[in-house]
């Protein structure tokens, strides 16, 4: 049994993408069991680490992923969508997650501030019913990505598209040089 998640195989970068999405989704997971908590018990020591999980998650490697996705795949699924049925598809497709990935950041400017009331103890004023709609949202999301654009890209992108998505998300994450 893995105790800690591996490290991402970026020579797999779709599979890498889906490796996000779970960690993603147990955060997301995290925030529901949060807001449930916060109402019920408030924001005692459980709270302030499970607060403290997402934030780090949602700064970190929430914008690697969304740029992941922007700057790497997105663009090279455009470019190698051909067809007619291919074009319209993988344009659509991007076009709806770049609005997703927008909206979900202007969520996010609310919800963080009230994650980081938490990690203080402090108990913020939320509407868990905003939490659930991010969270849901998010997961369809997931979805679409998942079932339309992985496929999608699989199906598009020759071995050295892929290649260069790995090594561009890889770089991403490599420390800085000095």
């Amino acid at each position: 049994m893995e105790l800690l998640d591996p490290a991402p195989d970026f020579s797999a970068p779709l599979a890498a993408l889906t490796a996000c999405h779970r960690r993603l989704s147990a955060r997301l997971e995290t925030l529901l069991r949060l807001g449930a908590h916060l109402l019920g018990v408030g924001a005692d020591d459980n709270a302030q680490k499970a607060a403290a999980s997402v934030l780090a998650y949602f700064r970190q490697s929430v914008p690697q992923h969304h740029l992941d996705e922007e700057s790497s795949l997105f663009p090279r699924l455009l470019q190698e969508a051909r067809s007619d049925t291919h074009r319209e598809q993988a344009f659509e497709l991007v076009s709806r997650l770049m609005v997703e990935h927008l909206a979900f950041d202007r969520a996010w400017e609310t919800i963080e501030p009230q994650l980081e009331s938490v990690t203080k103890g402090e108990v913020p004023s939320f509407d868990p019913i905003d939490w659930r709609r991010f969270v849901d949202a998010y997961r369809r999301h997931i979805e679409l990505e998942e079932r339309r654009l992985f496929p999608l890209a699989q199906h598009l992108l020759g071995a050295h598209a892929i290649h260069e998505i790995g090594a561009e998300m890889e770089q991403r994450r490599a420390p800085p040089s000095t």
